[in-house]
């Protein structure tokens, strides 16, 4: 058993990057949050990351008593809404153009869903499942080693978080 554990451990360490992970379902209320979450990612104060061309060094983006030594990378993070179900195309082209110029900050933006059912798709179990659902699958790409879990109303209080967030990860 622990030599087959250890075998395992390149394929992990062989793992990709970082993605930020936001779950929501299409309420009307959860939508609406959203949208004021993603204008305010357009804000040049509160953007994801340099939108000009110019990197950041890693170390001024990450504190300097973390404990580790920020390696710089120049790949940045995945977007994933995770809903509750699958989500309309309509909402989805609503969510990309409210998303506007930060799409750019991402190397990917992707829709998923938990496919909860009806039944247990209520507050507080739904939720729940969806953040469940949402490590399972995470875990299980190969394209994820980390990822950050922001509810669809976390605000940024700075410019260029995600670049902070991929220095963390890298």
């Amino acid at each position: 058993m622990r030599a087959a554990l250890l075998h395992l451990l390149p394929a992990v360490a062989a793992r990709g990057g970082l993605a930020v992970v936001v779950p929501l379902n299409a309420a009307p209320g959860d939508l609406a949050r959203l949208r004021a979450t993603l204008h305010r990612w357009n804000a040049p104060g509160f953007a994801p990351c340099r939108r000009d061309g110019t990197a950041i060094p890693a170390a001024a983006l990450v504190r300097r008593d973390c404990g580790f030594a920020p390696h710089a990378s120049h790949e940045s993070p995945a977007l994933v809404f995770y809903a509750n179900r699958l989500l309309e195309a309509g909402i989805q082209r609503h969510i990309l153009t409210w998303l506007g110029g930060a799409t750019t900050c991402f190397q990917r933006v992707e829709f998923r869903a938990a496919n909860i059912t009806a039944a247990d798709d209520g507050y507080p179990h739904g939720a729940s499942r969806v953040f469940y659902a949402a490590h399972a699958d995470l875990f299980a790409d190969a394209r994820v080693r980390h990822f950050f879990y922001s509810e669809a109303d976390n605000l940024p209080i700075r410019a260029h978080w995600a670049e902070a967030l991929q220095a963390l990860a890298a």
